[in-house]
């Protein structure tokens, strides 16, 4: 049987980095691998940055949760973000989370509990 060797990008850990969230954000390299916990009443948009100013290693992921605020996750200059909910996806609902995975350069895809219209 052939098929495709698959190595996790990220080590197998316990526990996650968390680095809480109360305004709009644009992503570091030291939150790879991390968790962003988004609490405030208003809304958060966490930017991907440009590779060029920020350049993680295709593989990375950020997992985030949404607590109070509606959370968007936008792309920088010349970043493609892909989604099930379009190119700027949004966090459902309360307590929903989603998952940033750079899959090539100056590309991402964002996993989870998303919509076009969060609740």
């Amino acid at each position: 049987m052939s098929g495709i060797n698959y190595t996790p990008s990220r080590d197998l850990k316990i526990s996650q980095t968390i680095f809480t969230k109360s305004a709009n954000a644009t992503l570091v390299l030291a939150e790879s691998s991390s968790l962003l916990y988004c609490n405030n009443t208003s809304n958060i948009t966490i930017t991907i940055p440009a590779e060029s100013s920020v350049n993680f290693s295709v593989g990375s992921q950020i997992d985030v949760i949404r607590s109070n605020s509606n959370v968007g996750i936008a792309g920088g200059s010349g970043i493609v973000v892909n989604s099930s909910a379009g190119t700027t996806p949004q966090i459902r609902v309360q307590w929903g989370a989603c998952t940033l995975i750079k899959i090539a350069a100056n590309s991402w895809t964002v996993i989870g509990d998303i919509t076009t219209t969060p609740i």
